[in-house]
C-alpha cells in the first residue's frame, strides 16, 4: 500500500499516457485509462480478488459507485486472468475531482466513470 500511495503521490500523473505501468513488478501497477463518464445504468459494479483497487481521477470530474460486497446478482462471472467479476445492484456515489484517490478492497464492489448527472 505504501509503494502504491507513494507512487500516487511523487509521480507527475498528468504527464502519463495511458497503459499499464509496473511499480513493483505485478504486484503492484498502476493503470492509467482515459474515458467518457456513463450514466449509472451504463455501468457494472466490479470487484476484485487478488489486488485492492486505489482509483484516483487525473482530470475532470466523476462519481463512483460503491457498496459492500454481499449477495448481489452476478452478471459477468469472475475473470481469473483480468481479477474482476461484475455485478448489478445498488450502490452508494462518491464524487471524485483530481487530487482525490479512494480504496477498494476485495469485498467492496466499485462503480468507476459515472458521470456527474448528480453532482
Amino acid at each position: 500500500m505504501d509503494k502504491a500511495l507513494l507512487f500516487l503521490s511523487n509521480e507527475n500523473l498528468q504527464e502519463l499516457p495511458t497503459g499499464r505501468f509496473y511499480i513493483s513488478g505485478d504486484e503492484i501497477f498502476c493503470l492509467v485509462n482515459e474515458y467518457t463518464t456513463k450514466s449509472v445504468a451504463e455501468c457494472s459494479m466490479e470487484a476484485h480478488k487478488n489486488y485492492i483497487d486505489i482509483q484516483s481521477i487525473i482530470y475532470g470530474k466523476e462519481q463512483i459507485g460503491y457498496s459492500p460486497l454481499s449477495n448481489q446478482t452476478i452478471v459477468k462471472e469472475y475473470d481469473v486472468e483480468n481479477d474482476y467479476a461484475l455485478y448489478e445492484g445498488r450502490s452508494n456515489l462518491i464524487n471524485m475531482e483530481p487530487g482525490l484517490f479512494v480504496i477498494f478492497f476485495p469485498n467492496d464492489l466499485h462503480m468507476p466513470g459515472i458521470s456527474e448527472e448528480k453532482l
